[in-house]
């Protein structure tokens, strides 16, 4: 049976507007909400990144789950958790509960890898912080690591940074890492001055998004004179695969029909 043209537009519609607006949870403990963004002039690909920079209780799930026996990483933030032990196993909480929701602070890029690594291996307490999406046993010599193109779960980069500022409408008083490296020249020569941090900016009163601040870290650790408490990041995700192929399905049977029309 043939389909009629405008049955097969809605249903390939359908796709394309599930696999755009439908979020994923990546994991039931955790409180990222993926967007899709694509079609973007400042990328060539499909991707996905949090709508919220990690939360306070995303970070405490991380803790609980990572720094139970130690903390030779130092994850653990004074600031907005309290630390208690049981023979020998610590358990971490919030010091305000009503404040799980807002974003993480105070984070290093390597906060950022070790985290992201720790969702790419699985987000429980065998998933390790070292390696996944990030090799930290193999840093460059200016301290950064290099994304594994395979990996599904990332720090954005600038560019999908800038791609993803229209879609996420919300106010950041934050600055957020990248995994994008920032060079600048002596002479002839190129050198890396450490990561680059972005900020998003949303005027609430001209409901509008404005350009976003570039600031340049001068190490993993810090950018030169910025306030390091502010510091976050959010996590980015490759679209699945099952998502992509369902849409090429989807254009390749609209476009058959077409032919045979024509």
């Amino acid at each position: 049976m043939k389909l009629p043209l405008l049955t097969l537009n809605v249903i390939l519609g359908s796709v394309l507007w599930g696999y755009e607006a439908k979020g994923e949870i990546i994991d039931p403990s955790l409180s990222h909400q993926l967007l899709t963004i694509q079609n973007s002039p400042s990328v060539a690909y499909s991707f996905k990144i949090s709508q919220n920079t990690t939360t306070l209780n995303d970070w405490c799930a991380f803790l609980n789950s990572k720094a139970k026996t130690s903390d030779s990483f130092n994850l653990y933030k004074p600031s907005d958790f309290s630390r208690s032990i049981d023979n020998g196993v610590y358990s971490y909480s919030l010091l305000n509960t009503a404040e799980g929701s807002n974003p993480v602070r105070g984070i290093n890029l390597y906060d950022a890898y070790r985290y992201v690594n720790w969702i790419e291996n699985g987000a429980n307490s065998d998933s390790g912080t070292e390696n996944g999406t990030y090799d930290l046993s193999n840093l460059s010599q200016w301290g950064l690591a290099e994304r594994n193109s395979s990996s599904k779960y990332f720090v954005q980069s600038d560019s999908e940074w800038l791609s993803a500022v229209q879609s996420i409408n919300t106010e950041s008083n934050y600055f957020e890492w990248t995994d994008t490296p920032h060079y600048f020249y002596e002479g002839s020569t190129q050198v890396c001055n450490g990561a680059l941090i972005m900020q998003l900016r949303y005027d609430s009163s001209a409901s509008s998004i404005s350009p976003v601040i570039w600031i340049y870290a001068d190490t993993p650790y810090r950018a030169e004179g910025f306030a390091t408490g502010e510091m976050t990041f959010r996590v980015a995700s490759v679209p699945e695969p099952s998502a992509l192929s369902l849409c090429a399905v989807g254009l390749g049977a609209l476009a058959m029909i077409r032919r045979r029309r024509s």
